[in-house]
């Protein structure tokens, strides 16, 4: 457990003294040094709570006395060091000044003081004082009045100090004028009768004849301080805009625009005014530098969120800026910069826009687009694309057909062919301008598209045009000799270069046609006229003859949208499938052929990232054929046992997704037997399953399949497990394992429920056809019918528990991309739709002998349809009504919706495949409910129960068919993201000690120390949860006390089921308390005690809180205590943090 500040500071303050006294050179400025960072992060913790306080043996306020300590040992060093002691301390407290004057606004604090007595505080501006009055050195003086001035959070209300400020103004010296300057604008922050007082001075003070240039300067740049109220805000505005009518000294005027857009910015009233005043100064005939202010100012004001209306003439003005051809390029940037957040600000102000004239406005932009700046091009891009974004209707361009949209995406284009084809300045930074250029042209481009299927069909149309003009350029510059009058043209470097700069554009016009594929594919607008287009165009790019091994296409990301997009749903269940694997298989063999080319070249780490980002789309035998490769190569045995995991786990992958082919394709494998490459199909020795034989016999032949795969499985867990790479960095691999194996063994037994009366099915129909009606028939077809929903119910939960498990990993992996995160929550969703549609389909006939099992099993029911249009709420409202309104149950569950949650399918990866599947279960069970109410009270019940086992196995194999990648998050090696508890008894007596009498309560101080949090999320902590959780079960033996404890610790999260438990208690827990803002209480279930805490974390990322333990009812011994923690960020999302350490254990004595 990290150490809190306070518990480190006695140990800080011993170590400053002794480096204060040290006479060794240097020492003392080196002890005020170090010191410095630690007062800083002491000074940004929460108030302390007695729990923080106990856990580290501290008595209330003795943070505080060692806090008054150093700080006024501080001051002595001040008052009695040499120079260079003096300046170390003044440049502390400036430090912690700046850090405070960032963080104020926000949280308030008021730093170190805050950890420290009032009159401390006035002894150490006794002993600066003591230095001001004495010492004759004005620069001595000097940094007593910038102490001052830091120390205005508790001496702006003393009288002395405030005097000596004021009576410094009026010094003969420039410094010590200056220094009091500084004092007097850290008073007026937060002060509004000091400022009152100060305001007049400085207008004396800037236009007084014998005042010094610098001094004038500085008090201008006062009167940016007086914000602490609208009316002295106001007063300063006034003042300091008469001032800048009657300048003209342009030093004066410069500062004097600054500091009035300084206190505009404060408020909204006075931002338009300001505005004004600067489009007013952008019209004048002022010197460069003045409009290079005014033009910084009003980008300041526009970042600082002030809103002002634009008119015309600002408009006009910053338009002339931009068409200058004597303004510098940077200035033209900040114009262009204004200009895009004018475009972009909601609410939008187009309809002003529009009466300037949105085809100047274009105009203008294209201009800029051909200049000679980079990052002038790309903004006038972006705002052209912003332009016709924000355009309701889109326009003609010049009285053409041409819309403005497809007129943009047109001049993107054409600069990026130019830019592929022209022949530049080739120094290494003009290649690195030209890839960040291109690169921020392709965002400008797909994001324009996004915005409208018709425009991202445009796209895609152009990017084909591009490919094809690349290659027809690409003619002068094939091969290593260049013919005739080329060579005088283009030497041997230049072609070299020129291959790497197109090999670039290649890749980044891959990148976008393939998201803009997946748009169409979300929307449903892709035809199959777009993918033979894109086909063609990918096999002429890969047969280009400049694309070198390391800057390869990215050709194979066309993966999954071209197999799975004229892989439709029809009424007959994916028809033609061997037909429409060989086409697909060029695909494959396109990206074997580069795979192979590159381990040819041996360029071994390209090929490994080519194999990864083959399998992430869906590719698995490029990244099996590189990776055995590599394994002949590697020479560390954890890369070798990397490389084999690799390897069994694409190939278990790859035998998922030929689960519905009977043989693979003849070009494959003559492509395999021609470079002897040998992977054995999957199906090899198992037959053909066709739709020729019984329903039996078929899924008997998927259930050999998934076996397959679930032992290749195994065996790939097995090799991640070895002992040369079981560390906590593969925590994400081996859990996501867990749960596919876990998957495919649910769906395995729904397989051999539904096949093992299947095979029933005849017998029952043959007797019955002798026994039609019979009571004693019917009686035994019930019986069966008991079983066989007993077992579904069962498989169900399982399903749903699974599902539950699939949210648990997605929140406790924060650093997760947006692809894997979908592909988890689809993987989720399907678990869900699994388990809703095995519970569904259990039609009961009207007047059938089990209707009262229904109606047993209505609320296990409920709590499905509750966990699935949970799920559904953000990607299909008028699915989750449909649920809703058909079990007549509460569609949105209660307290569900207060926080933001990953679980939530927010993307749509294979939303359109399981929506498709949900429907059809859901369409099933209607129709045959419907046919079951309409006929009389004389049913058939093998009829019903054949017609429930086909519609059930086919929901079964759709959900099989859906294509989940692998994600991308696999091939990362992270830590776990978890939390550490430690916990002491409350009593002070006997903090060690975690027991109490029989019949009492336990009182415990807690902390919970996160680890591993991504960085980037840790300053966006704002709670921390916890649950902890003992039941008498919980009993811990005497002779396993310790070994118990220790076991519990190193449970992984796919062993330990009751994490999912915890999970959804304190996930509930924390939503009612957002949404009541009630207490945390301690609840009762079935024979458990929970107690749940909130705890307010630390920049060391530790909270500490006190709970009371309910074990009255606990009869003597010694209890496992389970625990779980979590946190929510500052935007409300949830993030589940395991457990790295065991709970802790009680006891419970006999009175």
């Amino acid at each position: 457990m990290q150490r809190i500040s306070a518990a480190c500071a006695m140990e800080w303050s011993i170590e400053l003294d002794k480096g204060l006294r040290s006479r060794k050179p240097g020492a003392a400025v080196e002890a005020v040094r170090k010191i410095g960072p630690r007062l800083e992060q002491w000074g940004r913790e929460p108030k302390y709570t007695m729990a923080a306080y106990s856990m580290f043996g501290l008595v209330p306020g003795e943070d505080k006395l060692f806090a008054s300590a150093i700080l006024l040992r501080l001051a002595e060093a001040f008052r009695v060091g040499d120079k260079g002691v003096r300046r170390a301390v003044v440049q502390l407290f400036l430090s912690d000044l700046k850090r405070r004057r960032r963080r104020k606004r926000r949280e308030g604090s008021s730093g170190i003081f805050s950890k420290c007595s009032e009159e401390n505080c006035l002894e150490m501006m006794w002993r600066v004082k003591v230095v001001f009055d004495q010492e004759d050195d004005v620069e001595l003086r000097a940094d007593c009045l910038v102490l001052f001035g830091c120390w205005a959070s508790f001496a702006v209300e003393n009288a002395d100090i405030r005097y000596l400020i004021l009576m410094s103004l009026a010094s003969a010296n420039d410094a010590e004028v200056k220094a009091s300057l500084f004092a007097a604008g850290c008073f007026c922050e937060l002060s509004d009768d000091f400022s009152s007082v100060i305001l007049h001075f400085l207008v004396n003070l800037a236009t007084s004849a014998k005042t010094s240039s610098d001094v004038r300067l500085a008090g201008i740049r006062t009167f940016g301080r007086m914000y602490n109220s609208f009316v002295i805000t106001r007063s300063a505005y006034k003042a300091a805009s008469l001032l800048l009518q009657n300048s003209s000294d342009e030093d004066v005027v410069v500062v004097l625009l600054i500091t009035l857009s300084k206190l505009a910015s404060k408020s909204t009233l006075l931002a338009a005014e300001q505005a004004n005043l600067l489009c007013s100064v952008l019209n004048k005939e002022t010197t460069l530098r003045t409009k290079a202010t005014a033009l910084i100012s009003l980008n300041f004001i526009s970042k600082r969120g002030c809103y002002f209306r634009p008119n015309a003439q600002l408009l006009e003005s910053l338009f002339s800026l931009v068409e200058h051809p004597q303004v510098p390029d940077n200035l033209q940037y900040v114009a262009l910069e204004i200009l895009q957040k004018i475009l972009l600000r909601k609410p939008p102000i187009m309809g002003s826009m529009v009466k300037f004239d949105c085809l100047k406005l274009l105009e203008t932009l294209q201009n800029v687009s051909q200049s000679q700046s980079s990052i002038n091009r790309v903004l006038a891009f972006k705002m052209m694309a912003s332009t016709a974004s924000k355009l309701k209707e889109d326009i003609e361009v010049e009285s053409s057909k041409v819309t403005l949209a497809s007129h943009i995406i047109s001049l993107i284009t054409d600069y990026m062919t130019i830019l592929g084809c022209k022949r530049v300045d080739y120094s290494p930074r003009s290649n690195a301008e030209r890839d960040k250029e291109g690169l921020s042209l392709f965002k400008v481009l797909f994001l324009l598209a996004k915005k409208n299927p018709d425009h991202c069909m445009l796209v895609v149309d152009k990017i084909c045009l591009l490919i094809e003009r690349l290659d027809r350029e690409s003619g002068t510059t094939k091969g290593t000799s260049l013919p005739g009058l080329l060579a005088h043209v283009y030497t041997k470097p230049d072609v070299d270069k020129i291959k790497t700069v197109r090999s670039k554009l290649l890749q980044g016009t891959c990148r976008v046609l393939s998201a803009c594929l997946e748009v169409l594919f979300e929307i449903g607008a892709i035809n199959m006229e777009t993918i033979y287009k894109v086909k063609s165009t990918i096999r002429l790019a890969c047969d280009v003859s400049y694309r070198s091994c390391s800057s390869f296409l990215d050709f194979v990301l066309l993966h999954p949208h071209i197999s799975w997009t004229i892989l439709p749903y029809k009424p007959n269940f994916l028809p033609d499938k061997n037909a429409i694997w060989d086409e697909l298989a060029e695909f494959e063999i396109l990206a074997l052929d580069s795979a192979k080319n590159m381990l040819a070249a041996q360029a071994y780490w390209p090929a490994y990232r080519y194999g990864v980002r083959a399998a992430c789309q869906g590719s698995y035998i490029v990244l099996i054929l590189i990776c055995e490769h590599l394994m002949t190569k590697v020479r560390s045995g954890i890369y070798f046992c990397w490389l084999k995991f690799l390897v069994e786990f694409t190939y278990s992958e790859w035998e998922m997704q030929q689960i519905y082919l009977s043989k693979p394709s003849i070009a494959l494998e003559n492509w395999l037997k021609a470079n002897k490459v040998v992977i054995m199909h999957p199906w090899q020795n198992m037959g053909q399953v066709t739709k020729d034989v019984s329903l039996k016999t078929d899924l008997s032949g998927y259930s050999r399949k998934l076996l397959q795969v679930h032992s290749n499985l195994c065996s790939a867990r097995k090799t991640l497990d070895s002992s040369v790479i079981n560390y906590e960095g593969f925590y994400f691999q081996r859990w996501f394992l867990a749960l596919k194996a876990k998957f495919i063994e649910a769906v395995l037994e729904l397989l051999k429920i539904v096949s093992s009366h299947a095979s029933t099915q005849e017998s029952d129909g043959h007797e019955e056809q002798v026994e039609r009606g019979s009571l004693v028939n019917c009686t035994r077809i019930s019986g069966k019918y008991v079983s066989w929903s007993t077992l579904l119910s069962r498989t169900s939960s399982w399903l749903k528990r699974l599902a539950l498990e699939f949210d648990l990993m997605l929140t406790s992996f924060a650093d997760l991309d947006m692809k894997s995160l979908n592909i988890i929550s689809a993987l989720a969703l399907s678990s869900s739709v699994l388990a809703f549609s095995a519970q569904l389909l259990f039609p009961i006939p009207k007047g059938f002998p089990l209707v009262n099992d229904w109606s047993a099993k209505t609320e296990k029911f409920s709590g499905l349809v509750h966990n699935l249009v949970y799920r559904l709420s953000h990607v299909d409202e008028e699915m989750t009504k449909n649920i809703g309104l058909l079990l007549k149950v509460v569609c949105v569950p209660k307290g569900c919706f207060h926080l933001p949650s990953r679980t939530q399918m927010l993307a749509s990866f294979g939303k359109n495949e399981i929506l498709r599947v949900c429907n059809h279960a859901i369409t099933g069970f209607t129709s045959l409910q419907n046919e079951i109410n309409s006929v009389s009270q004389t049913v058939n019940p093998s009829k019903i129960a054949k017609i429930r086992i086909e519609l059930l196995s086919d929901t079964i194999l759709r959900c099989l068919a859906i294509p989940f990648p692998v994600p991308k998050s696999f091939f990362h090696c992270r830590p776990l993201m978890g939390s550490e508890l430690f916990v002491i008894n409350a009593d002070p007596k006997r903090p060690d000690c975690l027991s109490t009498s029989v019949g009492c309560c336990l009182a415990l101080n807690l902390c919970i120390q996160l680890k591993n949090f991504p960085s980037k999320l840790s300053h966006r902590i704002k709670n921390l949860y916890c649950i902890l959780q003992s039941r008498s079960s919980f009993l811990v033996p005497k002779s396993n006390e310790h070994v118990r404890g220790r076991t519990q610790s190193s449970l992984p999260a796919w062993e330990a089921d009751y994490l999912i438990d915890l999970n959804q208690k304190l996930l509930h827990h924390v939503t009612e308390c957002k949404a009541s803002e009630s207490s945390c209480q301690e609840i009762a279930d079935k024979g458990s005690v929970y107690a749940f805490v909130r705890l307010e974390p630390n920049e060391n990322y530790q909270g500490f809180s006190t709970s009371l333990l309910d074990v009255s009812g606990f009869p003597p011994g010694s209890y496992e205590t389970r625990w779980l923690s979590c946190c929510v960020d500052d935007q409300g999302w949830y993030w589940s943090m395991l457990p790295l350490n065991a709970g802790p254990t009680i006891t419970i004595h006999s009175v």
